[in-house]
């Protein structure tokens, strides 16, 4: 699964950046995407194991939080996995799913 994520998102992010006519802007977004993708998925085994010693309140809180950080388009992918990882271990101890 992650192979998959890394060719579909972050390849084609990082080869953006790279084209000769998307300089500037363009380029500079398109590599803070793919790093913000990559962070994402090399922080999840601290994240679940942070995680892992929360109670379901404080897990809520953890993904409520998050969600709210949803507003700056170069950490919405790490932002996801973020809240990806808070939800499978609220899912494995039993939690309410939260909204």
């Amino acid at each position: 699964m992650k192979n998959r994520f890394i060719f579909y998102y972050v390849v084609p992010l990082t080869a953006l950046a790279g084209l000769p006519g998307c300089g500037g802007m363009a380029g500079a977004a398109g590599q803070a995407l793919a790093g913000s993708a990559a962070t994402g998925m090399v922080t999840s085994g601290s994240n679940k194991a942070r995680f892992s010693r929360l109670n379901c309140e404080q897990l809520a809180a953890e993904v409520a939080g998050a969600k709210r950080g949803l507003i700056n388009p170069l950490t919405i992918p790490s932002t996801q996995a973020y809240i990806k990882d808070a939800q499978s271990v609220a899912a494995s101890k039993g939690c309410a799913p939260a909204a």
